[in-house]
């Protein structure tokens, strides 16, 4: 290792245990962005370091490599005696765990899985983990050997976890991110929003930061805003920031896609016709009037039915349904003539 690049990895960890003890400081990461991004190998100098805490915890490694960051970490106690003996023995473990960061860098491109077809499609992952592809779902799975990440990028899946403690388990929507070891849970993204529905075990609600150079461990490093759910709650709201709403739900009417159904809860019927439409991957049930959007629906409604559905309303409302070519559906207020009153 040449000493421009043990320099790199000396500010790398200063950088580390910055951030670490000051939490969230917008000031902060904002320097810390800019010092990123002056430099590519300042990125890849601070994801080895990161990346490194999973890769070979407890590995005995005495390459060449090693022994330069080692030389490293006894270079930064010789010249930063600000720094407390704890920092320096965590630096001095990173530091020689740096070489196995290098396993990330060769690791296997990640594997996409859709579904687009009528039901539901299980994928059995490597460490027996499940997932539960909804219709019009797609999902990439990135498993390195510090962390099995997946990504959802389009629709709603259910996850059930095999229980790894060395390897959290991630599912990310955007910029919101779900971590769990092993548990059971739904996470949905319809639109510029996100749920996440808990079954059983526990998992953490997170938002990373815009990723730089795509690195994810920074993403990871970086996190904030960490919710932590229980089993029977549902954690709704946008897919990047802001905040989430918190509210208890019944794990069968959550789960209810797999066997085909939407159950409707004193559901807004905007929010439902909006479930239907992803389903038909169109707007093929319309609302003329948007009074209507914000009626309160109780019900199991079969998906991909749409006049079923259509006819199920006009005997729950007071609306009429116009039936259009192509399964469409349109649905008005229902008019009634005025009353005579002589």
């Amino acid at each position: 290792m040449s000493d421009a690049e043990t320099r790199q990895l000396e500010a790398a960890a200063r950088w580390y245990f910055e951030l670490d003890q000051a939490g969230h400081d917008p000031q902060l990461e904002r320097r810390f962005h800019a010092w990123l991004q002056r430099d590519p190998d300042h990125a890849s100098a601070f994801n080895d370091i990161v990346r490194s805490l999973a890769a070979i915890d407890g590995q005995e490694d005495r390459s060449e490599l090693s022994a330069a960051a080692h030389e490293a970490t006894i270079g930064l106690r010789r010249r930063n005696r600000l720094v407390t003996g704890y920092k320096l023995a965590g630096l001095g473990a990173l530091l020689l765990a740096v070489t196995g960061s290098l396993a990330f860098r060769s690791a296997p491109a990640p594997v996409e899985y859709a579904n687009f077809q009528d039901g539901v499609r299980t994928v059995r992952l490597a460490d027996n983990s499940e997932i539960v592809l909804d219709r019009r779902t797609v999902v990439q799975v990135n498993y390195a050997s510090g962390v099995r990440h997946i990504d959802l990028l389009a629709g709603q899946a259910r996850f059930k976890v095999a229980h790894d403690p060395e390897r959290p388990f991630e599912v990310l929507a955007n910029r919101r991110v779900v971590v769990a070891k092993g548990t059971d849970f739904v996470v949905s993204r319809p639109d510029e929003t996100l749920s996440v529905t808990l079954l059983s075990g526990r998992v953490d609600v997170a938002i990373d930061p815009p990723c730089i150079n795509s690195l994810v461990s920074l993403c990871r490093f970086l996190r904030r805003d960490n919710l932590v759910m229980r089993p029977g709650e549902r954690l709704s709201g946008p897919l990047d920031d802001g905040a989430m709403v918190r509210d208890r739900v019944n794990a069968t009417n959550a789960t209810a896609w797999q066997v085909g159904l939407l159950i409707a809860d004193n559901e807004r019927l905007g929010a439902l016709v909006q479930q239907l439409n992803r389903y038909a991957g169109k707007n093929i049930i319309e609302l003329a009037d948007p009074s209507l959007k914000d009626l309160r629906v109780d019900g199991a409604f079969r998906i991909g039915k749409p006049v079923a559905v259509a006819e199920a309303l006009q005997q729950i409302f007071d609306i009429d349904a116009q039936f259009r070519p192509y399964g469409r559906v349109i649905l008005t207020k229902k008019m009634h003539p005025p009353k005579n009153n002589l």
